[in-house]
């Protein structure tokens, strides 16, 4: 995966913007989760709202191994 970050600045809070290349492997992984939380959950997601949830997700995985 190769990303690029971009910082934009909104409102109130400071955001970065990532720009980045997903292999075939990575994108099925992806698709095959967009399925899966639309059958679970019957709600669409997008590629960026699943890549967010996994970013949160570790950085949940993160916090708890540095305690």
């Amino acid at each position: 995966m190769i990303a690029s970050f971009n910082e934009q600045e909104e409102e109130c809070m400071p955001m970065r913007r990532v720009i980045c290349s997903i292999d075939e492997q990575e994108l099925n992984i992806i698709e095959k989760y967009k399925l899966y939380y639309k059958d679970k959950y019957g709600v669409n997601l997008s590629r960026n709202a699943i890549i967010r949830m996994l970013v949160c997700r570790l950085d949940k995985e993160i916090n708890e191994v540095i305690k």
